[in-house]
């Protein structure tokens, strides 16, 4: 059984600006953390920084607990998985810098992002977009310095910076033997074999696929629309969706975000209030003159179980994702689940306390929030998702033939084998060294 958790909405919004007082006030210095890298062709692809026991901060995550050799390596297998995806065409000159803390007696992990660059109020903080993606894609120059710069320059001259945040806890699985605190560890088959203890390195990989994108850019709001600062606390109501939206800022085409269609199939936009049908039916009575297509519209499956068709999700839908899908539907719809409404919290009568989580694909595949996933890898129609976010690699190298369609009746004659230099065709009589490659799946029923 593997889980795999995020960041709530709420630190996220505020993640920036804590990690900016923290860096600020706190400072790592190099005796505080192990900095190692991911190599790709012999380039450091990504530089990945484990923070020592006691070192970091609580509200975005101080370490904990020391991370043990044997799982700091399989952290490096797992974002290797990455490198190998994505390295031959990344176009980043420095490497990706990742830092991973860890939280003591914690059944969770996580991941998160900080990009700090100019808003869109022309002031140096966290901006909204994906400074990590824009590196990797577009070979962004990004200050590798970040650390040091915030402690003895100031913010002002820092830059454009970006980096990403990975939370690692204990006991989400059973101890069993062979497990190092509750996380089995098995970099080499698709198919899980962890049992009882949770994958350690499928969970990294999970967590690592939000990091390079696959998050909503979104913005807390009062009942008046005022956005809230970072300084202000976000009232939760046991039993009622909090009042968020898209974020006003979002532009890149290429973000997440702005690939997303409501359950109406209604494309998000910037500045969209994201509310359930019962909310808007409130507002549209009070104003008879509002329209659906205004509006982000996700309903709550906990509190309303009787929804059928698409109700209930967000769609993610791209090219790259319809052409994986072959002409396949999720709930009648040429897109991909992304769950919505999810609860966070519980009062002391356990009520819920809702959040739109809004950042994982409700496939059972890798990117989901179920408790139960059956692979280690990403799907195709995962990987479509990753080339819809910008991510340019060959994705026919991981896999000769995805089936998602149900009811059909098929003679496969499509084979798999290595790629030629350009990633554009399978080499007659030649088997793939690829890692992890699959040569048919069917996700697909009867």
């Amino acid at each position: 059984m593997k889980r795999f958790h995020r960041f709530p909405k709420r630190t996220r919004r505020l993640l920036a600006a804590a990690v900016t007082a923290w860096l600020a006030a706190s400072p790592l210095s190099a005796s505080a953390m192990t900095t190692e890298y991911v190599y790709h062709n012999g380039r450091p692809f990504l530089e990945m920084n484990f923070l020592e026991a006691g070192d970091g901060d609580t509200w975005i995550g101080k370490a904990e607990y020391p991370l043990s050799r044997t799982l700091m390596d399989a952290t490096k297998s797992s974002a290797a998985y990455w490198s190998g995806i994505l390295g031959d065409r990344a176009k980043n000159s420095q490497p990706w810098q990742v830092f991973v803390t860890t939280q003591k007696n914690e059944q969770n992990a996580a991941a998160g992002n900080v990009s700090f660059g100019l808003n869109e109020e022309g002031e140096w903080g966290s901006v909204a977009e994906n400074f990590v993606a824009r590196q990797i894609q577009d070979g962004k120059a990004l200050n590798k310095e970040t650390l040091e710069l915030l402690r003895d320059e100031g913010e002002e001259a820092v830059g454009d910076c970006g980096f990403s945040l990975v939370t690692i806890g204990q006991h989400l699985g059973a101890n069993r033997e062979g497990a190092v605190d509750g996380w089995w560890l098995d970099a080499d088959t698709v198919l899980p074999t962890n049992e009882q203890s949770t994958d350690f390195v499928a969970t990294v990989r999970h967590e690592l696929g939000h990091a390079l994108g696959i998050l909503p850019q979104i913005q807390y709001i009062d009942e008046e629309g005022n956005v809230l600062t970072d300084g202000e606390d976000h009232v939760y109501t046991a039993g009622r969706e909090p009042l968020v939206r898209i974020h006003a800022a979002v532009s890149n085409p290429n973000d997440w975000t702005l690939h997303l269609v409501d359950q109406n199939l209604n494309p998000a936009k910037p500045g969209m209030k994201i509310v359930t049908t019962s909310y808007f039916n409130e507002l549209k009575a009070a104003n008879p003159g509002l329209k659906e297509t205004d509006f982000f519209i996700v309903d709550n499956m906990e509190t309303d179980p009787g929804l059928t068709g698409a109700k209930g999700y967000a769609y993610f839908v791209g090219d790259h994702v319809t052409e994986a899908l072959d002409g396949a539907t999720f709930h009648g719809v040429n897109g991909l689940p992304v769950n919505g409404w999810e609860p966070i919290a519980w009062d002391d009568e356990g009520n819920p306390f809702y959040d739109f989580e809004g950042s994982h694909i409700e496939t059972p595949g890798m990117m989901s929030h179920r408790l139960y996933r059956n692979y280690t890898t990403f799907m195709e129609a995962e990987l479509a998702v990753m080339q819809d976010l910008g991510y340019n690699f060959d994705r026919k190298a991981y896999y000769g033939r995805s089936i998602y369609g149900d009811g059909l009746t098929i003679t496969n004659t499509r084979g798999y084998s290595a790629r030629n230099a350009d990633g554009t065709a399978y080499l007659e009589n030649t088997y793939s060294a690829g890692p992890l490659g699959v040569g048919l799946h069917i996700f697909g029923s009867h």
